[in-house]
């Protein structure tokens, strides 16, 4: 799980770093980077933002990773997905992609979350999921052994807060991303 979340570290401490007026200092006195760690900074947060788009399908879901030779996982979850929409606002905030490209991207997350199979009585999203069709897994990809499909408060937390972020973020979607109250 930890080096999961690498890159997602990575690109929130580049924002913070290099995002106008987001790194403040406890004395409220603005930090001041060089040009060149800036330039370092920035090339960390694209190469990042890159990773994130190799691993993420048409559908808007991410793999949970890629192997050196290429080979995505074949699995994701509710961390990775918020991960996601986090980058995805991350890059936009580092104008490494345009707004309309980030809006666009979440939405298509949005879309294919309000289809995916949650657990009926808690409305909480399962574990495991295929990122190309948001089906459930029942079968994991890497070995063709069972899965038995389980709740993360944890993994549910990452993704909710990743919901609440979009609503404050990108107004445009803020009624998809808000839970719904039938489910």
């Amino acid at each position: 799980m930890r080096t999961r979340t690498a890159p997602l570290l990575v690109l929130a401490l580049v924002a913070l770093a290099i995002a106008p007026g987001t790194l403040v200092q406890a004395d409220s006195q603005q930090a001041t980077l060089s040009d060149q760690q800036r330039l370092t900074l920035g090339q960390y947060a694209a190469d990042t933002w890159n990773s994130f788009v190799a691993l993420t399908y048409p559908s808007g879901l991410p793999d949970d990773n890629i192997s050196a030779d290429g080979v995505r996982a074949g699995y994701t979850s509710p961390t990775n997905i918020g991960s996601y929409i986090w980058s995805t606002l991350a890059a936009r905030d580092l104008q490494i992609i345009e707004p309309e490209e980030a809006r666009d991207r979440i939405g298509q997350t949005l879309t294919t979350l309000a289809g995916m199979e949650r657990h009926e009585a808690s409305g909480q999203f399962y574990n495991w999921y295929d990122p190309a069709t948001g089906a459930k897994l029942t079968i994991w990809p890497p070995t063709g052994g069972p899965v038995y499909p389980f709740l993360s408060t944890v993994d549910n937390g990452w993704l909710a807060t990743a919901l609440i972020m979009v609503t404050h973020a990108v107004p445009q979607l803020r009624d998809q991303a808000q839970p719904s109250s039938t489910r």
